[in-house]
């Protein structure tokens, strides 16, 4: 009843969202201050409705992953038991649900002799979490990780790009159990492949994968898009986004010039961060839109920080005599940002998460400093404070059809709507669509989400759905 009661709040609280927003008002939170932890992974891990974190912690005496309860649903984060113990240090985390029970499980990498890809059932749902289960080893370390449906058969398989043997692969999850097959190769030659990041590229409806090399001496560092040529996991050739990056580090797509396909963000250790256009919505790119040329970007993540409706860019840096948090503002949603904006000048900050912690309906931010010899490993999160209005929504009366949907949602009312946004539970931005009347929603996982509509007299209404 609790969790009903909260979703609903958080209904009724979206109804004040405001339409502009100046800057960010944030509050820091300290969740931990020890030695030993390094990276974080925000989800609802035990089920209550509120941001839990799953973290890995390395030390010379401890190298295991743990999580901590979000006890108050607010600020208030309690350490919970120890997942491994393995002595292998954790890499990288990710938080899905592999055996499709409805709770989120926990996907990792390590480094050691043998690195390994595998994961951990929670098992009843409040964060008791089973043995550990192999799905592959290799013989370098996997420092990119995702789950997501690459057959087309309705559960989360596992994809990972493998560093130093230049390749990204996946592994199909047999029975929807997490019963994991061998290896299949989605692209090789991807030299020095950090990063890689699963989405649909050119809008037919299943999930292709966008890599980035570093390079060697024979090539230079290269975005690249693989399609799912059938939908069934069968990849095709790589389709070059960009080329000549200088030590380039990560990949991302979202849609940052709100015309509905997935546009691609690079950055590069030495060579900042850029964006390029998805000119046609099937992976026809355009020259890169510089955001930044600062050097020694380490993480970005991408969620609507001010308000505004627009992804805006949160990013760490991890160049020598230059850590540092900071921002960059969407400022048209058509992909012009702003000047870079200081959160904080972190010790060696590590992961980076844009969610909302707090369940007020606002993007707050989370992440980790790493250990330095003046600073021991910080966990902390900046509460958003800012939900100053400039001019209020009043209720649009709209209709949203079927309220327990598959694949679509068809989208009615008596005046234009502008826009539809579908937000999980929690607050989190699902999908975005510009003009619609009718919405593809068969990428959302299966639950509750809230639709918020808007029309060009600032009307705002909102309408919950279960998706199937």
């Amino acid at each position: 009843m609790m969790h009903y009661k909260r979703n609903m709040i958080l209904c009724i609280t979206m109804l004040c969202i405001t339409a502009t927003y100046a800057q960010l008002a944030l509050q820091e939170h300290t969740l931990d201050n020890t030695s030993c932890i390094q990276l974080v992974y925000p989800s609802d891990i035990d089920g209550d409705g509120d941001i839990d974190f799953f973290a890995t912690c390395f030390s010379q005496e401890d190298q295991y992953i743990t999580w901590y309860e979000n006890s108050d649903g607010q600020e208030t984060f309690i350490i919970r038991d120890t997942i491994s113990s393995e002595n292998e240090s954790s890499v990288r985390l990710y938080a899905c649900d592999l055996d499709g029970d409805g709770d989120m499980d926990i996907l990792a990498s390590s480094q050691g002799f043998a690195p390994k890809i595998f994961w951990y059932e929670n098992t009843d749902g409040l964060g008791n979490f089973g043995d550990r289960q192999l799905i592959g080893e290799h013989t370098n370390i996997s420092w990119s990780l995702s789950a997501a449906d690459m057959d087309g058969d309705g559960d989360l398989d596992v994809v990972a790009a493998i560093s130093a043997d230049h390749k990204v692969v996946w592994y199909e999850n047999m029975d929807g159990l997490g019963d994991f097959g061998v290896e299949q190769i989605i692209a090789t030659e991807v030299y020095f492949a950090w990063s890689m990041y699963v989405s649909d590229v050119d809008g037919d409806g299943d999930n292709d994968v966008t890599t980035i090399s570093e390079g060697n001496e024979d090539s230079s560092g290269t975005i690249a898009w693989h399609e799912n040529e059938d939908g069934l996991g069968n990849f095709g050739n790589p389709q070059i986004i960009a080329t000549d990056l200088s030590q380039a580090n990560k990949v991302y797509t979202a849609d940052l010039d709100n015309d509905g396909d997935e546009d691609a963000i690079s950055t590069a250790y030495s060579g900042g961060i850029a964006w390029y256009e998805n000119e046609d919505g099937l992976g026809s790119f355009s020259a890169p839109n510089i955001i930044s040329q600062e050097g020694g970007v380490a993480a970005v993540a991408f969620n609507d920080l001010d308000g505004d409706s627009y992804i805006d860019l949160l990013v760490t840096y991890r160049l020598s005599g230059n850590y540092k948090v900071v921002w960059y503002q969407h400022l048209d949603g058509e992909g012009t940002f702003g000047e870079q904006q200081l959160i904080t000048n972190a010790s060696i900050p590590q992961s980076a998460h844009a969610i909302d912690m707090d369940a007020d309906t606002d993007i707050d931010i989370l992440f980790t400093s790493g250990q330095s010899f003046e600073n021991s490993a910080t966990t902390i999160w900046y509460e958003n404070l800012l939900l100053s209005s400039t001019k209020e929504y009043t209720l649009l009366d709209f209709d949203i059809y079927p309220t327990l949907a598959t694949d679509y949602l068809s989208v009615a009312s008596d005046t234009e709507i502008l826009s539809i946004e579908i937000y999980t539970v929690l607050g989190t931005l699902a999908l975005k669509a510009l003009h619609p009347t009718t919405v593809d929603i068969s990428k959302l996982g299966q639950g509750s989400y809230y639709c918020v509509v808007r029309n060009r007299e600032n009307q705002l209404g909102i309408k919950q759905i279960l998706k199937h």
